[in-house]
């Protein structure tokens, strides 16, 4: 539960947690006071905020900033030195330290899975339609 009170200085309204006991209250002002919910003389002039924080549904915010921080130009180039970076990782395995090493094997056996992958669900795709076989719906 919150209390909101409206900062003695400023007017600002100050909304604070009332169940944490008692703690120091500073407003961007620069007053300062002490609330202790045992003090009745604190409820005066003050209202609750009874509700919780709200749920939201889903956050859209992370996936906007990721599309607004990318830059075009800077696509292909990073893929092209993550690629000489792993080529060098790959060179260089045998002075790489253990956890390197694993996170190393880690993407060889993604990349290799997923090229696996995209060759099984090619030759379906082209072993369905080049057979003249009747489709049933």
């Amino acid at each position: 539960m919150h209390l909101i009170k409206a900062c003695p200085s400023c007017k600002k309204k100050l909304r604070f947690p009332i169940d944490k006991g008692t703690i120091k209250i500073r407003c961007s002002c620069g007053y300062s006071f002490i609330a202790d919910p045992d003090d009745t003389g604190i409820y005066k002039d003050a209202t609750f905020d009874l509700g919780g924080p709200k749920r939201r549904r889903f956050a859209w915010a992370p996936f906007i900033r990721f599309f607004k921080g990318l830059k075009p130009g800077r696509i292909i180039p990073g893929i092209i030195n993550n690629g000489l970076k792993l080529k060098y990782k790959i060179q260089n395995y045998r002075f790489l330290p253990d956890d390197e090493k694993r996170k190393l094997i880690l993407i060889m056996g993604i990349i290799v899975a997923v090229i696996a992958g995209l060759i099984a669900v090619l030759y379906f795709i082209f072993n369905a339609l080049s057979s003249p076989k009747s489709i049933i719906v």
